[in-house]
């Protein structure tokens, strides 16, 4: 259903300061969501467990070329995907996946889900802040793996052809890791805090940001022009000719 075309206006945390105006480009992650259940048979176990152990490597393989391929400015920020990289063989959740799909009979995107949740029910006795940070973590690397598994089309930010401000739900390090200042004007998400990745990185990078903003992937359309403050944390959906003025006189004294 299309959105209603007029002028909408958000609110969030401002993450990091600044001015933009310019297009919406939405990251989309819908298909990694969406999980079934399916009973697998004692002769199929075998190839479950390959089905599984593919993609893995495969998301190690993606982790660690990114790692790799990281420009210098960012390199700062890879022990955090250094860090999913061992996460994803780890045994608690490689090994007990492996056993879930063999004792259970059933899917690997099933039998990793349910590791995961146990795992999470795990670390709720941590204290805050690092329970904060490996649930994260691990979220990050069910959805590299999922991703596998489905097949779902890995959320590339770094073939944009035009420059544009990022919209998400949430920006994983492996996506912001990817970025490339001449393209990327500043990001809207729908989580994390002034504290998180994607405001520690906008941070570094110099870009204005705007996080926690309640529906901005449902607000916002792909190719939306916007007008993101991440000075007081206000998005202009659709922006009209006098507001379009207005801010770049706002971004012209903020830059001074």
């Amino acid at each position: 259903m299309p959105h209603n075309r007029q002028k909408t206006i958000l609110k969030g945390t401002g993450a990091s300061p600044g001015i933009c105006m310019g297009q919406a480009y939405i990251v989309d992650k819908d298909g990694v969501n969406v999980i079934k259940r399916y009973p697998v048979s004692k002769e199929q176990i075998s190839s479950e467990i390959n089905r599984f152990k593919t993609a893995v490597k495969e998301a190690v393989d993606e982790l660690s070329a990114i790692i790799k391929n990281t420009s210098t400015q960012m390199q700062g920020h890879n022990d955090i995907l250094e860090s999913q990289v061992i996460l994803l063989t780890d045994k608690m959740l490689y090994e007990r996946t492996i056993e879930t799909i063999t004792q259970n009979h059933i899917n690997a995107e099933w039998a990793l889900k349910k590791v995961i949740t146990k795992l999470r029910i795990g670390f709720q006795t941590m204290p805050q802040a690092y329970f904060t940070e490996r649930l994260t973590e691990l979220q990050h690397v069910q959805e590299c793996i999922m991703r596998k598994l489905t097949g779902a089309e890995t959320v590339s930010i770094n073939n944009l052809n035009h420059k544009v401000i990022l919209v998400a739900k949430e920006l994983s390090p492996a996506e912001t890791s990817q970025i490339q200042l001449e393209k990327v004007m500043g990001f809207i998400t729908e989580g994390g805090g002034a504290a998180s990745h994607t405001g520690i990185i906008a941070r570094t990078l110099g870009l204005p940001a705007v996080v926690g903003v309640e529906k901005a992937v449902q607000s916002i359309d792909n190719d939306d022009d916007l007008i993101l403050d991440g000075i007081t944390g206000k998005i202009i959906v659709r922006p009209n000719a006098l507001q379009l003025e207005e801010y770049k006189e706002r971004q012209l004294k903020y830059e001074d």
